[in-house]
């Protein structure tokens, strides 16, 4: 269970492609977990507009997310042969986008910890930087018609 993570524009589906297409050429069965808020996002789920629709959105994008993850999980090990899930984003990626104690909060009632989703869930987390941060001229919205993120 390997996570990519980072801001927008980091390489993460890059990276992604590119570790399936090695670690199948070594003999694993590769399951991709897509990022569940770009899935959202392309479903016609709007954008939250205000700190509680933002706080509903990311409560059901952990709850969506933790189930797709689970289900990938449970079918590469239901496989028989040696399998790596590969993740676009971790559990914990929704905090960058929420203030402390809304992150807090939404712990407390889906009854999580922040050493339950980090150090528990994967083996492995790989945080990509962004492009905006050192390289904005290649930052990007045209790759994923889900990103909404300015260079700031």
């Amino acid at each position: 269970r390997i996570v990519l993570t980072g801001g927008p524009c980091g390489g993460k589906t890059t990276a992604l492609a590119k570790l399936r297409i090695r670690l199948e050429e070594l003999g694993f069965l590769v399951l991709t977990v897509p990022e569940t808020a770009t899935m959202l996002f392309s479903g016609g789920v709007p954008l939250p507009s205000d700190e509680a629709s933002g706080f509903a959105f990311q409560k059901h994008l952990m709850q969506v997310q933790r189930e797709v993850e689970d289900a990938f999980i449970a079918l590469a090990k239901g496989s028989g042969r040696p399998a790596v899930v590969l993740l676009d984003r971790g559990l914990m990626d929704g905090k960058a986008y929420m203030e402390e104690e809304q992150w807090e909060l939404l712990l407390e009632e889906l009854q999580l910890t922040p050493v339950m989703l980090r150090d528990q869930r994967y083996d492995a987390v790989v945080h990509l930087v962004t492009a905006a941060d050192g390289a904005a001229p290649f930052y990007s919205l045209a790759n994923n018609e889900s990103r909404t993120e300015s260079v700031e």
